[in-house]
């Protein structure tokens, strides 16, 4: 009879009860283990099993009821937490002051010429888009494809662009340099804070296969014309 100590009140109720006796609430410890022992039911070994599993129950409830009120602390704290303001991005004063750069690729299948990538262009201040195909991502590659895109748009001061090697290789670098350019790399496995030219890259790679249905490796000539049309195309933050 030992082992009914380690149960409180509540336990003994509940196994008096599945033991088919009728306990009153009122009824006091020793009452409740008088009236487990002296059950028809009663068999020590199988009456101390009952009580150990009561007894885990309800320490998982009581561990559940502790956790759900330990998140529900949580979420009243955070939404009671005075919220850092939000500083918007200052927009550049003049056009091609800031652009952000990116790589769509590769392309399957590359063009008739061997182009596999596409080197994107957005202007910060007015939205506007370039694309140039390239055959591969050196950093040669891509410094030849910017030095043709600043002879139509002027050199920025400030070139945004992911990690990717061709972008912060020393020679890109040295080029943007020596252009009077500084480059300015976007937080590693954040790709939302290079998100300007992300956009203008999905809606390149959406509008690109319904200019190529017919002639698929003809991709690179009909680059200028996709651009065209997107820059047509009313933008609602210009």
């Amino acid at each position: 009879m030992t082992f009914l100590a380690k149960g409180k009140k509540c336990d003994l109720i509940a196994l008096a009860t599945e033991m088919g006796e009728e306990p009153s609430p009122d009824m006091n410890i020793m009452g409740l283990k008088a009236l487990i022992t002296g059950s028809q039911s009663y068999e020590e070994e199988f009456v101390k099993g009952m009580l150990d599993t009561k007894i885990s129950s309800r320490k998982e409830e009581a561990e559940k009821e502790e956790n759900q009120e330990d998140f529900i602390f949580e979420i009243i704290s955070c939404f009671t937490k005075k919220r850092v303001p939000i500083t918007p991005v200052a927009r550049p004063e003049l056009p091609f002051q800031v652009v952000n750069i990116d790589i769509i690729g590769p392309i399957d299948p590359p063009s008739a010429k061997g182009h596999r990538y596409v080197l994107c262009l957005v202007d910060q201040h007015t939205r506007w888009a370039e694309a140039l195909p390239l055959t591969s991502l050196t950093a040669k590659a891509t410094c030849e494809a910017l030095l043709t895109i600043f002879m139509r748009t002027g050199v920025p001061n400030v070139i945004a662009s992911d990690n990717g090697t061709n972008f912060n290789a020393s020679l890109t670098q040295e080029f943007e340099k020596r252009m009077g350019s500084s480059p300015r790399f976007s937080t590693p496995l954040h790709p939302e804070s290079n998100g300007l030219v992300e956009r203008f890259n999905q809606t390149l790679k959406k509008m690109l296969p319904h200019v190529i249905l017919e002639e698929p490796r003809s991709w690179h000539t009909k680059i200028p014309f996709v651009l065209w049309a997107y820059r047509e195309a009313p933008n609602s933050t210009t």
